[in-house]
């Protein structure tokens, strides 16, 4: 539980409460939504795809490049990061 906890404080890093502005792209929000739900495996769709469903309205750009980061990620990396299997690498 404290992995996904450090995955979402990746992400997140500052406040929650910043709206997203007005400019930030809708079809790449649209695109990521996509993504987070269809990742390669159930697992990885319901982590990533309710955090995005949680989240990615409220998230900063800085927040939703991170998140984009994150998630092109190989599938089975993150699972086994965000469940404590494996190790998290450095960003990029």
């Amino acid at each position: 539980m404290a992995d996904i906890r450090a995955a979402r404080g990746y992400i997140l890093n500052g406040s929650e409460t910043h709206a997203m502005p007005e400019t930030m792209d809708k079809d790449r929000l649209k695109r990521l939504m996509f993504r987070a739900h269809h990742m390669g495996s159930n697992e990885n769709d319901i982590l990533f795809g309710g955090f995005a469903e949680k989240y990615l309205a409220r998230l900063t750009p800085e927040q939703v490049e991170r998140f984009e980061t994150l998630i092109a990620e190989n599938d089975t990396d993150l699972f086994n990061w965000v469940t404590g299997k494996g190790f998290a690498c450095c960003p990029r």
